[in-house]
């Protein structure tokens, strides 16, 4: 019996996706989720350092305090939500993985049966 190696890929990739649409990560779940992270933001702090003299005992206490911070856009992680999208779509080349047998041969998938006792890991003859 002769398989294809895109047949390969969607026979171990099927209960996988199975798998993940029963727990609600579903094509459409996943599409709202990259669209988030294109258009991902972070939060950008400015600290200063505040240092406060006490002249009874001689301390100073220094302590760093946010003074302010803004919503910007998160561009490490716009960039790869873009690779992915585009990716996704064709559009751009992605890492591509090729199934092979050995030394480059042909790839023949090979089913091995063994009958074991109930209780005993050893096959039987």
């Amino acid at each position: 019996m002769s398989i294809s190696g895109d047949q390969l890929i969607q026979d171990i990739l099927h209960p996988f996706v199975e798998a993940m649409d029963t727990e609600g990560l579903s094509l459409s779940y996943l599409t709202k989720k990259l669209k988030k992270e294109l258009n991902a933001n972070k939060i950008d702090t400015f600290k200063a350092k505040k240092i406060e003299r006490d002249i009874e005992s001689g301390t100073i206490t220094e302590t760093e305090e946010v003074i302010y911070s803004i919503p910007i856009a998160d561009w490490k992680t716009r960039q790869v939500a873009r690779k992915e999208a585009l990716a996704y779509r064709g559009v751009i080349a992605v890492e591509k993985k090729e199934l092979t047998g050995k030394d480059g041969a042909p790839l023949v998938p090979a089913l091995e049966v063994r009958f074991v006792r109930a209780g005993n890991n050893n096959p039987t003859n």
